[in-house]
């Protein structure tokens, strides 16, 4: 609804400016001045006051009104970036509309806008960098312009309200932290061409369900999804190589897991505490385990581990043990190749499950 209003408050200011510019027929074209000029409404009908530390690079604040509803920023030239901080803790910014010649929105821009409900992007925006909406806490969601090609660190961290997001084709890296903390984000869909998603990129998003990761993904961070306690099934994309530490901590809905067949290391912790996790089927290509990769998944009873050579345990070198399935349902067993049966009872580490190794018909 505050949208809707916002949007025909914009539209009856736009035909009373077309009004002015028509009054003289016979002149002239009209110079088109809407790269010039930012709408916003606030929650107490006041104006808001940006950084006075240049916020819209060389284009300087010719006046700043706040009439019918709407405020106006009209500046000197057209504007090509949100500077750093520019609306920084504008408590009461309740919506803005960004012209469209901005290309860059800069550090912290939108930092603690607590009650920023709208935001319509420039469909010329080709980067929005770190921290820039981060804890804009009442921020539901956002269109992000088709232009896009990088989300920075942090971009919309603990956007406590975000519920639903779509990357749009041309990102290609979403950066760490970028939605870290969104506690009721639930729908998530993910451009064909990103390639890589920084460390902890959706740690603690709790209402996630579900989450469908594009081909050509090559790179996950650690702890990129950890404590998302709602996640309920993932498949990791054949592109990824390696599982970095952490990355699906404490993912207590956890039941279904597809890993990569091109995979070759499973770093520690990585399903830790995954405790609605029944089974799971280690690729054949994997050389490394680390430590308590899957400790504290307390229904695991079936691991599938299709290595034909036994992969490395890599010990924890606080105390110098790997426990690796610490934790699992008592009834757990391991099943390996056949030809490797013996391989994997002896091997350092792996020893210690020797009674719980059986051959696995493969």
């Amino acid at each position: 609804m505050k949208r809707l209003i916002f949007l025909a408050v914009v539209a009856m200011l736009f035909v009373a400016c077309s009004k002015e510019a028509t009054t003289q027929v016979n002149g002239p074209e009209p110079e088109d001045n809407s790269n010039r000029i930012i709408l916003y409404t606030t929650t107490d009908g006041n104006i808001i006051e940006p950084s006075d530390k240049s916020p819209f690079g060389s284009s300087t604040i010719v006046s700043n009104l706040y009439e019918d509803g709407v405020g106006v920023i009209t500046l000197s030239e057209d504007v090509t970036i949100i500077r750093w901080g520019a609306f920084q803790g504008c408590t009461t910014l309740a919506s803005i509309k960004l012209p469209e010649s901005v290309v860059t929105i800069d550090c912290n821009a939108f930092y603690l806008c607590e009650n920023l409900v709208d935001v319509e992007l420039s469909d010329g925006i080709t980067e929005i960098r770190d921290y820039a909406f981060t804890r804009c806490v009442a921020l539901e969601t956002i269109a992000l312009p088709s232009s896009l090609k990088s989300i920075c660190y942090g971009a919309f961290s603990s956007c406590y309200a975000l519920e639903e997001i779509e990357i749009p084709e041309g990102v290609t890296s979403i950066g760490s932290v970028a939605f870290a903390w969104c506690r009721a984000l639930r729908d998530i869909t993910i451009s064909s061409t990103v390639k890589s998603i920084g460390n902890q990129a959706f740690d603690r998003c709790e209402s996630l369900t579900s989450i469908t990761l594009p081909e050509g993904l090559t790179s996950i961070g650690e702890r990129c999804f950890s404590e998302c306690t709602s996640l309920k099934s993932i498949t990791i994309p054949d592109g990824v190589s390696s599982l970095d530490v952490c990355t699906f901590y404490g993912c207590a809905a956890l039941e279904s897991v597809t890993l990569s067949k091109n995979l070759r290391r499973i770093e520690s912790f990585l399903f830790g505490s995954c405790t609605s996790l029944t089974e799971i089927t280690i690729p054949g290509l994997v050389t490394v385990i680390g430590h308590s990769a899957f400790s504290g998944c307390s229904n695991l009873h079936s691991v599938y581990c299709m290595p034909e050579m036994v992969p490395k345990a890599d010990y924890f070198t606080g105390d110098g043990t790997w426990n690796a399935f610490e934790g699992n349902a008592p009834e757990r067993k391991i099943y390996v190749p056949s030809m490797a049966l013996s391989g994997y009872k002896k091997a350092k580490y792996w020893s210690d499950y020797a009674d719980d190794i059986v051959d696995g018909g493969f």
